[in-house]
């Protein structure tokens, strides 16, 4: 009787003996298929019993089905059908996420900061340049245009009138 888990050579040589059936062996696989038949009587009785099952199969007369039978029809139009619409909805939500993500970015930015900020900045340096004792000028003004550009000397001193605006500085007794 065979065993239930045949060995790696007689697997291998029941399927070299279906495949022989079939004219889809080699020769070399053919050379080995006939030394393991050789010494093994249940791959040989295995080899003769398919051979003979595969004979009558191959000679029965072929018979009609009693019913007609319709195969399914192909499903492909409606899967290109349901990938295009997957691939549009794909689309469609990148783009609205990333108008959201957009609107929410701007959103949290309010009207005026930038000019604000700086007021408050340009107030706490004139606070800061009274305790240092140093007078406060007139912002310079940077005229704008290529007109002013080319009147513009770069490099001047400022006029002696006029005081740096550069910390006092305070001596250690006081």
């Amino acid at each position: 009787m065979r065993s239930p888990i045949p060995s790696d050579e007689c697997a291998r040589a029941c399927e070299w003996a279906s495949l022989r059936l079939d004219d889809q062996l080699s020769d070399f696989e053919e050379v080995l298929l006939e030394a393991h038949l050789a010494r093994c009587a249940e791959c040989r009785d295995f080899a003769v019993s398919i051979s003979a099952v595969t004979q009558s199969l191959r000679s029965a007369e072929l018979q009609q089905p009693t019913f007609a039978f319709d195969p399914p029809r192909s499903a492909r139009g409606r899967t290109l059908a349901l990938r295009a619409v997957s691939a549009a909805a794909a689309v469609a939500v990148v783009g609205v996420s990333g108008l959201v993500s957009l609107q929410l970015s701007t959103s949290r930015v309010r009207p005026g900061a930038p000019t604000v900020e700086r007021k408050v900045i340009g107030l706490k340096e004139r606070q800061m340049n009274q305790l240092n004792g140093v007078t406060t000028r007139a912002p310079a003004t940077v005229p704008h245009g290529l007109a002013a550009a080319e009147q513009l000397v770069v490099g001047t001193q400022p006029t002696a009138g006029k005081r740096s605006a550069t910390p006092r500085e305070i001596a250690p007794n006081e």
